[in-house]
């Protein structure tokens, strides 16, 4: 059973016009803001949080494997596996 990569970051974006009192604004003075939106209970990257992210998760828990570091601050703890089940009983739209 294998965990997909790197959990890709997904953008959902606003675009604002950016007014440059220095220039005479045109059509292209805009700028894009990103915000970072991750479903951390989606281990097999599927688009929701299911059964076998459970086993994915309890797998590579077990293993002390990177992928288990939900939290990101370098170690697999009780922080991680409290995080997942916390997000996975609420669901990716709780993070």
């Amino acid at each position: 059973m294998a965990v997909a990569g790197p959990k890709p970051t997904l953008y959902t974006a606003y675009i604002a016009i950016a007014k440059d009192p220095n220039q005479q604004w045109t059509e292209y003075n805009c700028y894009l803001h990103k915000i970072r939106v991750v479903c951390l209970s989606d281990l097999n990257l599927n688009g929701e949080s299911d059964p076998e992210d459970i086993l994915l998760f309890t797998a590579v828990y077990a293993a002390y494997e990177a992928a288990a570091d939900l939290n990101e601050d370098g170690a697999i703890d009780e922080q991680d596996y409290t995080l997942f089940w916390e997000v996975y009983t609420h669901g990716c739209g709780a993070e």
